[in-house]
This record gives structure tokens, sequence and C-alpha cells, in this order.
């Protein structure tokens, strides 16, 4: 393996005319590049023309959402290995390609980075929580929500991966569950990506939070008991009250 591979670079894109161009273009510098597929997310600019006439292969995906363009573009992809990246990176490295490549089979090598603005809202304020009171020996996990990574499409089944947000963590979940010993965590340096609103962050925090609720579902099922409830009560000053109980399941 390494570098004599061949892989499919999947690039989810929606509205990034800016950026997609020069993405695509460093992308298909290194000779390990079979195809770049970027998966045209409902966008209104030109992010198509721009992927297009960059030399990437579009595929139009017309239901909003990050895990329904990921597997669009996976479904058109000919490679066994997929290199997953975000569109709207204005450094974009071809040496991040050499660097995630695997040496082995069934791999996940994830790209982390330094950020020149950002705390990583996402992966330390929602994903970390969760793993810091369910899964304590996957919190020292650096950056769980990186959008860049390399994976091994034939260890998935898309079909059971949320259409969402959610999706990066899914992979990442998946590859820690059943060969966590192949889980790379690759330093590539500095990414720098596009600065969003807090709307959009809102969304994403939704899906991570409503996937991890499911996946961790019997720990926080377990946490919510009634001599847990009870000592809340009476900490809160709520004893006696009544209170309509919601089903777990």
């Amino acid at each position: 393996m390494g570098s004599d591979m061949d892989i499919s670079i999947v690039i989810p894109a929606r509205n990034e005319e800016l950026t997609i161009y020069s993405v695509v273009c460093a992308a298909k510098q290194h000779s390990a590049v079979k195809e770049i597929i970027v998966v045209d997310n409902a966008s209104t600019d030109r992010t198509q023309e721009r992927a297009i006439s960059a030399g990437a292969t579009v595929v139009e995906c017309p239901k909003v959402g990050l895990g329904y363009a990921m597997k669009a573009g996976v479904a058109k992809a000919r490679s066994r290995y997929i290199l997953r990246s975000d569109a709207d990176i204005d450094n974009w490295q071809p040496d991040w390609i050499e660097l995630l490549l695997p040496s082995e089979t069934n791999s996940l090598t994830r790209g982390i980075y330094r950020s020149p603005y950002s705390q990583l809202p996402m992966s330390n304020y929602v994903v970390r929580p969760y793993l810091e009171l369910f899964k304590p020996e996957w919190a020292h996990i650096p950056i769980p929500t990186t959008g860049t990574y390399l994976f091994d499409r034939n260890n998935y089944n898309f079909d059971l991966l949320p259409n969402n947000w959610a999706i990066d963590i899914a992979i990442l979940f998946r590859a820690l569950e059943t060969h966590p010993e192949k889980v790379k965590n690759i330093l590539i340096g500095t990414l720098s990506d596009r600065q969003r609103q807090v709307p959009h962050y809102i969304q994403m925090a939704t899906d991570l939070a409503s996937f991890m609720m499911c996946y961790f579902k019997a720990s926080v099922a377990s946490l919510i008991t009634q001599e847990s409830i009870q000592n809340t009560d009476d900490q809160l000053g709520l004893k006696g009250q009544q209170f309509v109980d919601f089903p777990l399941s």
C-alpha cells in the first residue's frame, strides 16, 4: 500500500464557488488521486461550474445534508479508498494526501490540524462531553469532527450512516469499534477554512447531539433512574412536584 495505491477524493460542497476551484486543483496534483468527485449539494452559486473547470467530476445531490452528499459521492467513486475533504479550505496542500495514505487495509487516517481562528466548538463543546461521560477511552481522540480523512469504504454500510452532519463521527465511531488500532491521527499543519455564522453551528450541533443521544442511548438511559431523579429533585427543591414521565424508547 502507500503511494502506489489509487484513491478517490469526495468533496461535498454547497455554495463554495470561492474555494472549490483551488481545492480541486491542489488535490489533483498527487499521483495517487484517481478521480475527484465534487458533490454539489443544492448550491445556488457557481460551485458546479467552478468544480468542472478545475477538472472534477460533479455529482448533483439535491437533498441537503452532509451525509446525503457523502453517500452520493461514495456511490460514484471507483476506488476502494476514499479521501473526504471539505470544499471551503483556502490553503489545501497536496502533501496532505501523502501524509494520510494508509499503510495497511481497514485503516482510518484522520487529518489533525491547527485552525488559525477557530476553537473547534463542535469537537470540544458538543462531541467531547459525550465521550467524557459515556466513552472515556475515546475522549483523547483529537478533533472528532475533522472533515479531512481517508478511509476504506469496504468497512462501512453507508445505508446505515446518518444523512446529516453526524456522518463524520459515525465513520469515526465505527472504526473505533471494529479496528481501534488502525485509527491513525496525522498532523497535517494549519488548515484554514471559512468562518461560519452561529446558525450554521446550531444545526451542526443539533445533528451531532441527536446522533450521540441515540448512539449512547443505553448509557444515557442508565443515568436517568428513579434514584438519580429523586436526588436531583431534592437538590432543586422539587420534591413532591408532579411531572409528566417521558418514555425512554
